[in-house]
C-alpha cells in the first residue's frame, strides 16, 4: 500500500509502523493520566470544612482507580504495540531475506544486511511502545499547557518552554559490530599472519556514547527542579497570587511529560531502525531468466554508494551450447570466465543482446560453498534420498575414500562453510551436490583446480564424460589438457570471445589458442623427455599461495571465579562437531554483579557515582521540602492576625506572593536549584564515562578471548553464535543496562525519599504495608521473568546462522531453487515466541507492581483526608500525594534483572572460551631478526585438531635445511594441508614439537589495507611487489589506484586477482619461511609461467614448503615429501623417487603424465 501511495523512492517505513499504532489506547491513556492529576489537585483542595468525609474518600478511591485504570490502559497499549512490533520484526526480517535472497551480485555490505534482519529487527518489539507515547508527547504538551494556562496564567508558558529546549538532548549510535565482523570472518588468517594484537588496537576506536543515556535519564530530575524553580520565581515576582496546590498540580502534569521524554533516545532509534530497511526496499531485483545467447554485453550492478556507472564485464557474448555438449571456457586470469558464469546465474544485468534458457542450472562455484550439516545433508540438499544413484555419484565424484576417513562417515557433522574438510573435499562435495540435483545444464567453474592429478582424471572420465553424458555442460578451466574432450571450446580474453570453435578447428587455425596449448603441451613434454638429472627451467608451477581461503560473515576479558556457572557439551561421537549451546539456570550470581562493578573501574568508582546520585535526589528532595516549607508559610500573616484583621481573607493567607520575606525564599529556592544543575552535571559525566568503561572493558575483553581461542572453538562455534554475543549482547551492555540501571538508581533513591516524606507526613501509616507489598511479589516471579529471557537471547543464534549461511551461498540456493524452503526456514521464528513470552511476563509483572503502587496511593489519599491539619500540614500532604504516583519499582528491578543475563552470557564467552599457546613465551628470549636461517625440525610431531579426534599428523621427524625447496605431495586426505596448520601453529600440537632457527582472503578496504593494513611500508614497495606479481598494470588501472576500493571477500577481483594479491602481501613481509600451498591454481598457464620466476627470485634464500595437488608443479624442488594418512612415506630429491617404479611418488607422476598426454 505504501508504495502505490507515495511511490518507490518515497518509500517510509516510519509510516508503515504508524499505521498499526493503536491511537485511542494512547489517547485514553493520556486522558486517564490528566484524569489523576485532577484527582490530586481536588485532594489537595480538600477541607473537612468545606466538604464531607464521603466526599474526601470518594476522591482518595478516585485516585486509586484512575492511577490503576492507567496502569490497565498502558499495559494494554503496550501489549498490542507488542504484538504489532513482533508482527512488524517478522515482516521486516522476511522482507529484506526475501529482497537478499533475490539480489543478484554484490550491491550491499553483508555488515549491514546481518545488522537490519538480526539486530535492527530484534529490538523493533522493544521500540514499538515508545513510538506510540513519543508520538503521543505533542499532544500532551497541548494539554499540558492549556491546563497549566488555566491554573496560572499566561506564566504557565515559561514552563512549557523550558520543557520544550530541554527535551531535545538526546541521540546515540555504535559502529562498533561491523570491525569485529571483520576479523572474525578471517580470523585464520590473522592468526597466520599473527595480526591478533594489531586487529584489536583496531577495533579499540570503535565505541559507543553513554553521555546522551545519562543526560536523558536526569530530564526528569532537572525539568521538574528548573520548571518548579523558574515558574515559582516568575510568578511570584510579577505579583501574581498562587498557593500549593496549583504548583502540585502544574508539578504533576509536567512530571508526565517528562515520564514520556525518557522515551526520546528509543523514539530515536526506532527512527534508525526503521529507515534501515528501506533501502533495501528500493533495490530492484531480476525476475526473468539471464541466459547469454546472441550479442550480449552484461554489467556488474554498482554498489549504492557508488555515483559512477560500471562498465560492462562481458561485451557481444555470442554462443550455442547444444543440448548434450560440453563447452569448455578458458582464458588468461580476469579474462571473464567466472563472469560468464554469474551472468549465465543472473547475476548480472543485461545491457543489450538476447537472451535464452532452456532447462534447469546445477552450479558447482569455484569456492565451494558448504553449509552446516552432514555430508550427506549437503550433497542432498534437499532432494529425496536414492541409495543407487547417491553411491554412484559418491563414486564418480571420487568420495568413498573421504566416506572412509571421516569419523561418521558421509554422517559426520560439516562445520560452517566446510571449515573441518579440505579444500579438495569441498569442491567434490559441491560437484557430487551438483550431479546429484540432476539438472539440465550443468555449470562447473573451474572444480578440478582443487583435487589431485589422479582424482582430477578419475573425476572428469567418470562424472563429467560418464555420468553426465547427455547432459549440457559449461566446464571453466585453467588446465589445459582437458580442452580436447570438449566438444567445443571458448577462448576469453578482456570480457570478449577471442576465439570460438571446436579445439581440432582452433588449434589448425594457428591463433592465440594454438598458441596457448602449443606452449602449454611443449612444457610438459619438456618435463617429461627431460633427465631426472636435469631440472626444466620453463615448467609451470602451478602453485597456489592459498592460506586456507574460506568465507566467513559477521551483524563476532574478565576473570572470575565462575566456572561452574556455565557449561558446554562437546559431542564429537559419530561425526559430531558444533558445540551445543545451553543457557544457564537459576537466579543471576552476585558475581556477575560484581564483574559489571569491576568494569564500571571498581567498587570506589561504583560508589563514587552513586553518592552522585545521592546528592542528586537528596538535593530534589529538599528542594521539594523547602518548597513545601514556602508553600507552608503563605504570606507570613498569622491565623490569631487573621482574625483581628477583617480585610484579609483565607485566600490572601495561602498567598505566598504577599509574603513579605519572598525574595529570601526566592534566592534561596534559586541556589538550590543551580546547585542541583551542577551535580546533576557531575554526575552525568561520571555516569557516562564509568559505562563507557564498562562497554568497552567487555567488548575488548571478550573480543581478545575469541581472537586468542584456538581454530577448534572457530571450527565447534556457529559464527552466528558469536555474533549474537557481539551484537545484541554487546547492544544491551552498550545501550539498556545503562539506561535501565540510571533509571534503577534514580526511581530507587527517589522512592527512598518518597516513603520517608511520607511517613514524615503520616507516622500513624503502617510500616509492614510497605514492606510486604515492596518485597514479596518479585520473588514469585524472578525466576520465570529471567529465563524467558535466557530463552530469548538464545533462539537468536541459530536466526542469525541461518542469514548468514543464506549470503554465503546465494547463488547456489538460485540455481537448485530452494528460495522457498531457506524463506520457510526463516519464518519457524522461535525468536519472536520467546520474546513475546518474555514482554507478556514483564508487562503482567508491571501490572501488579502498578496495583500494589496504586494501593499505596489509596492509603495515602485516605491518610490525606483523615489526617487532621495539626498531625500534618496541608503542604507536606500534598508533596506526599504527589510523590506517591511514582513507586514502580519492582518492575524495573526485574527487567534490569533480565538484562544481566547478556553480562552473563558475555562473561561466560570470556571465562569458557580456551586459549591457544601464549604469544609471548617469557622464558624464550627470541632474538631480533629471527629466524635468520630458515631451518625446520619436526621431532615426533604428532596432532590432532580437536580433543577426541583422530591422529592427523603421526610421529612426523622431518628435517628441512635452511633456504631448501621442499614439494609436499599426496592424495587428498594425506595430511598436506595439516602440515600448514602445524607450521602456523593454527593447533597445539599432541606430542613433539617444531624447531625454527590457504585461502586468498581480502579485507574490505583498500588494495593498499589489503597489502600493508598497518602502513609499514611505502608506496614504492607497493608498486614493487605489484609489479613482481604482475598486478601492477591491473591496479594501475583503478581510477583510484592503490586506494581502489576493495570489496567483501575481494569479490571485485577474480579469484586469480586474489591469490596473487595474498602472494604480493607475502612478499612484502620478506619472510624466511614461506608455505605455498596450492598458490596459483586458480591463474592461467601464461601467467603462471611468469609468477614462477618471481617466486624462484623473490624467494631465493627462503625455505619454501611447496604443498600441491599436481606433481608436476614440485619437480623443481630439492626434495619431495610425499604424505600418507598423516605419515611421511618418502622424503628424497625428485630424481631418487622417480627412478623407484614401486614409489608412491612415482604412481602419482605416472598419473599426471597420463592425464598430460
Amino acid at each position: 500500500e505504501e508504495v502505490d501511495k507515495v511511490g518507490l523512492e518515497n518509500v517510509s517505513m516510519l509510516r508503515v509502523a504508524l499505521r498499526f499504532q493503536f491511537a485511542s489506547f494512547v489517547l485514553a491513556t493520556v486522558a486517564i493520566a490528566f484524569a489523576c492529576s485532577t484527582v490530586v489537585y481536588d485532594l489537595l483542595q480538600y477541607s473537612p470544612e468545606t466538604s464531607t468525609l464521603s466526599q474526601g474518600v470518594g476522591l482518595a478511591f478516585a485516585f486509586f482507580v484512575t492511577q490503576l485504570l492507567f496502569s490497565f490502559l498502558f499495559v494494554t497499549m503496550k501489549m498490542f504495540n507488542l504484538r504489532s512490533g513482533i508482527r512488524l520484526k517478522g515482516a521486516c526480517s522476511l522482507f529484506v531475506y526475501k529482497k537478499i535472497i533475490a539480489l543478484r551480485g554484490e550491491i550491499v555490505s553483508l555488515g549491514e544486511m546481518i545488522n537490519v534482519i538480526t539486530a535492527d529487527s530484534v529490538v523493533l518489539p522493544e521500540l514499538y511502545t515508545a513510538i506510540s507515547i513519543f508520538c503521543a508527547t505533542p499532544i500532551i504538551i497541548l494539554i499540558a499547557t492549556i491546563y497549566s494556562c488555566c491554573l496560572l496564567g499566561a506564566t504557565a508558558l515559561i514552563g512549557q518552554l523550558i520543557l520544550i529546549l530541554i527535551g531535545k538532548s538526546v541521540g546515540w549510535t555504535d559502529a562498533r559490530v561491523n570491525a569485529t565482523s571483520e576479523v572474525l570472518s578471517a580470523i585464520k588468517l590473522i592468526k597466520m599472519y599473527a595480526w591478533e594484537e594489531s586487529f584489536e588496537k583496531k577495533i579499540k576506536g570503535k565505541s559507543v556514547s553513554c553521555f546522551t543515556i545519562g543526560l536523558n535519564a536526569n530530564i526528569i530530575i532537572l525539568n521538574s527542579i528548573i520548571t518548579g524553580s523558574v515558574l515559582m520565581i516568575t510568578h511570584t515576582a510579577i505579583g501574581l497570587p498562587l498557593n500549593f496546590a496549583q504548583v502540585s498540580l502544574d508539578v504533576a502534569s509536567h512530571m508526565f511529560f517528562l515520564n514520556c521524554l525518557k522515551f526520546k533516545p528509543l523514539f530515536c532509534q526506532s527512527i534508525l531502525t526503521l529507515k534501515n530497511p528501506e533501502k533495501y526496499l528500493i533495490q530492484k531485483t531480476d525476475t526473468g531468466p539471464a541466459i547469454v545467447t546472441e550479442n550480449a554485453t552484461m554489467y556488474w550492478p554498482k554498489p549504492a554508494s557508488e555515483q559512477e556507472e560500471v562498465p560492462p564485464a562481458l561485451r557481444n557474448i555470442s554462443f550455442t551450447l547444444p543440448k548434450g555438449h560440453l563447452l569448455g571456457v578458458c582464458g588468461n586470469m580476469g579474462s571473464g570466465k567466472s563472469s560468464l558464469i554469474s551472468s549465465l546465474l543472473e547475476q548480472m544485468h543485461l545491457q543489450q543482446g538476447s537472451v535464452t534458457a532452456r532447462g534447469s542450472f546445477a552450479y558447482v562455484p569455484q569456492q565451494a560453498w558448504i553449509f552446516h550439516g552432514t555430508v550427506q545433508q549437503n550433497i542432498l540438499m534437499g532432494e529425496a534420498f536414492d541409495q543407487d544413484r547417491y553411491n554412484r555419484i559418491l563414486h564418480c565424484c571420487s568420495l568413498i575414500p573421504d566416506m572412509k576417513i571421516l569419523p561418521g562417515g558421509d554422517q559426520t557433522e560439516i562445520g560452517e562453510r566446510g571449515i573441518n574438510l579440505s579444500g579438495g573435499q569441498k569442491q567434490r562435495i559441491s560437484l557430487a551436490r551438483a550431479v546429484y540435483s540432476d539438472r539440465d545444464i550443468f555449470l562447473l567453474d573451474d572444480p578440478l583446480s582443487a583435487v589431485d592429478a589422479h582424482v582430477g582424471k578419475h573425476i572428469f572420465e567418470e562424472c563429467i564424460k560418464r555420468e553426465l553424458v547427455g547432459k549440457s555442460i559449461i566446464l571453466v578451466t585453467h588446465q589445459l589438457q582437458y580442452m580436447q574432450f570438449c566438444d567445443n571450446v571458448l577462448l576469453l580474453d578482456g570480457g570478449e570471445i577471442l576465439e570460438a570453435g571446436k579445439h581440432e578447428e582452433l588449434m589448425n587455425g594457428g591463433g592465440r589458442y594454438a598458441q596457448l596449448i602449443s606452449r602449454y603441451q611443449l612444457e610438459q613434454s619438456t618435463v617429461r623427455g627431460r633427465p631426472s638429472s636435469v631440472r626444466s627451467s620453463c615448467l609451470i608451477c602451478v602453485i597456489m599461495f592459498k592460506m586456507l581461503y574460506r568465507y566467513r560473515y559477521v551483524s563476532f576479558d574478565i576473570s572470575d571465579e565462575m566456572d561452574d556457572y556455565f557449561s558446554f557439551e562437546v559431542q564429537e561421537g559419530d561425526g559430531q562437531l558444533i558445540i551445543k549451546e545451553f543457557s544457564s539456570q537459576g537466579s543471576i550470581s552476585w558475581r556477575t554483579f560484581h564483574v559489571y562493578c569491576q568494569a564500571l573501574g571498581g567498587y570506589f568508582l561504583a560508589v563514587a557515582v552513586l553518592l552522585l546520585y545521592v546528592a542528586l535526589i537528596g538535593g530534589a528532595a529538599f528542594s521539594n521540602m523547602f518548597l513545601a516549607y514556602w508553600m507552608e508559610q503563605g504570606s507570613g500573616v498569622t491565623l490569631c492576625f487573621l482574625t483581628q484583621a477583617a480585610n484579609v481573607t483565607v485566600e490572601d493567607q495561602a498567598n505566598v506572593t504577599l509574603n513579605p520575606d519572598i525574595a529570601f525564599y526566592q534566592e534561596v529556592y534559586g541556589i538550590i536549584t543551580l546547585v542541583i544543575v551542577i551535580v546533576s552535571i557531575i554526575k552525568t559525566y561520571f555516569f557516562a564515562k564509568v559505562s563507557l568503561c564498562a562497554s568497552s572493558v567487555f567488548h575488548m575483553r571478550m573480543l581478545e578471548k575469541v581472537i586468542a581461542s584456538p581454530m577448534s572453538f572457530f571450527d565447534t562455534t556457529p559464527i552466528g553464535r558469536m555474533l549474537n554475543r557481539f551484537s545484541k549482547d554487546m547492544d544491551e551492555v552498550d545501550f539498556w543496562i545503562p539506561f535501565e540501571v540510571n533509571y534503577f538508581v534514580n526511581t530507587s533513591l527517589s522512592i527512598v525519599g518518597s516513603i520517608v516524606l511520607i511517613i514524615y507526613a503520616f507516622y500513624k501509616m503502617v510500616y509492614p504495608l510497605i514492606i510486604f507489598f515492596a518485597i514479596t511479589l518479585p520473588f514469585h516471579v524472578q525466576r520465570a521473568i529471567r529465563q524467558l529471557k535466557r530463552s530469548e537471547i538464545t533462539s537468536r543464534s541459530p536466526w542469525i546462522s541461518h542469514t548468514s549461511s543464506t549470503i554465503e551461498g546465494l547463488s547456489t540456493i538460485h540455481v537448485y531453487g530452494k528460495t522457498d524452503s531457506y524463506i520457510h526456514h526463516l519464518l519457524c521464528d522461535f525468536n519472536s515466541s520467546h520474546m513475546y513470552m518474555f514482554q507478556s511476563g514483564m508487562s503482567w509483572v508491571y501490572l501488579w507492581t502498578s496495583f500494589i503502587s496504586s494501593l499505596l496511593n489509596l492509603c495515602v489519599g485516605l491518610f490525606v483526608v483523615l489526617t487532621p491539619k495539626d498531625d500534618a500540614s496541608g503542604s507536606m500532604k500534598g508533596l506526599a500525594l504527589t510523590l506517591s504516583g511514582f513507586l514502580t519499582l519492582m518492575d524495573l528491578a526485574r527487567s534490569l534483572d533480565a538484562r544481566f543475563c547478556s553480562v552473563e552470557r558475555i562473561q561466560e564467552y570470556i571465562k569458557t572460551c580456551g586459549s591457544e599457546g601464549p604469544r609471548n613465551v617469557k622464558e624464550a628470549q627470541i632474538p631480533e631478526g629471527w629466524p635468520q636461517s630458515g631451518s625446520i625440525n619436526f621431532q615426533n610431531y604428532t596432532m590432532r585438531y580437536r580433543e577426541n579426534t583422530p591422529i592427523v599428523l603421526k610421529g612426523l621427524q622431518i628435517h628441512i635445511k635452511a633456504g631448501e625447496k621442499i614439494g609436499i605431495v599426496g592424495r587428498t586426505g594425506s595430511g598436506k594441508s595439516s602440515l600448514g596448520v602445524a607450521l602456523f601453529r593454527l593447533v597445539e600440537p599432541a606430542f613433539g614439537s617444531i624447531l625454527i632457527d590457504g585461502d586468498p582472503v581480502l579485507f574490505l578496504g583498500s588494495v593498499r589495507y589489503n597489502l600493508d593494513p598497518f602502513n609499514k611500508h611505502s608506496e614504492q614497495e607497493l608498486w614493487l611487489v605489484l609489479e613482481k606479481t604482475y598486478l601492477k598494470d591491473l591496479v594501475s588501472g583503478l581510477p583510484e589506484k592503490l586506494q581502489a576500493e576493495v570489496v567483501r571477500n575481494g569479490e571485485n577481483f577474480s579469484v586469480g586477482q586474489r591469490q596473487l594479491m595474498c602472494m604480493a602481501r607475502a612478499l612484502l613481509r620478506n619472510t624466511k619461511i614461506i608455505l605455498l600451498d596450492e598458490a596459483t591454481a586458480s591463474i592461467d598457464a601464461e601467467t603462471d609461467a611468469l609468477i614462477q620466476t618471481t617466486i624462484r627470485e623473490a624467494f631465493e634464500g627462503c625455505t619454501t614448503l611447496t604443498i600441491a595437488h599436481r606433481i608436476n608443479t614440485v619437480l623443481q624442488a630439492d626434495r619431495i615429501l610425499v604424505m600418507e594418512q598423516g605419515q611421511v612415506v618418502e622424503f628424497d630429491s625428485p630424481d631418487v623417487l622417480r627412478q623407484k617404479p614401486d614409489s608412491l611418488f612415482s604412481s602419482l607422476l605416472a598419473a599426471a603424465n597420463t592425464i598430460d598426454a
